[in-house]
């Protein structure tokens, strides 16, 4: 995400093409993102292991997490070749959400969306009893057989790509845990590409 924000400040800050309010929204989102990376990387330096990152649920509107992921959503589209379109299907309620946790999903299925897909990634949020679901699909190739079944282990890789999947999806695989849910992961029934699935529970008792 703040890869995506620099990447949209450089390309167009120079042209003079991005308004003053358009530029404090996207200075206001990278300290966001700066936060809760600072946050997160604090956190993990005093901890021996992943599984051992503190939960912190509180209440938030869907509306407020629907209106971050659009803002986040909004300013990669500006920078990036890739396009990332979200559909939130959310129900007008109350979350018991750690955000910071969901967030991090967020970023580390994104990531990997953005560095397989060919064109088009798509974020869906849905909510279903006490559950909330996070979709992130891509138009990439999709899983191989041999990465559905290890893409969650460790420094997992294949093909051609350096960066090893298998640690954003076992860190989102913990954290979704910790949160009452899990993640999945297949392809696409209608064709070429990939869809991660992240559930967390949004009931107070976990």
């Amino acid at each position: 995400m703040i890869r995506g924000y620099s990447d949209f400040l450089v390309r167009y800050l120079p042209k003079g093409t991005i308004s003053q309010e358009k530029l404090k929204d996207t200075l206001g989102l990278l300290a966001e993102q700066c936060g809760r990376l600072e946050r997160f990387s604090g956190t993990m330096k005093s901890l021996r292991s992943v599984e051992e990152i503190p939960f912190h649920p509180v209440r938030k509107k869907s509306s407020e997490i629907a209106a971050r992921i659009l803002g986040m959503v909004d300013a990669l589209n500006m920078a990036k070749e890739v396009r990332i379109c979200y559909r939130n299907q959310m129900k007008d309620q109350k979350l018991y959400l750690d955000e910071d946790l969901f967030l991090e999903v967020l970023d580390n299925l994104l990531s990997n969306a953005n560095r397989y897909a060919e064109s088009h990634v798509e974020i869906l949020t849905e909510t279903e009893g006490d559950i909330l679901y996070l979709f992130v699909s891509d138009d990439g190739p999709g899983f191989s057989e041999d990465a559905l079944l290890n893409a969650s282990h460790l420094y997992f890789s294949e093909g051609t790509k350096e960066e090893h999947f298998g640690i954003g999806l076992n860190l989102s695989a913990i954290l979704c845990r910790k949160h009452g849910g899990d993640v999945s992961y297949t392809n696409c029934i209608s064709g070429n590409g990939a869809v991660v699935s992240a559930s967390f529970r949004i009931r107070k008792e976990i």
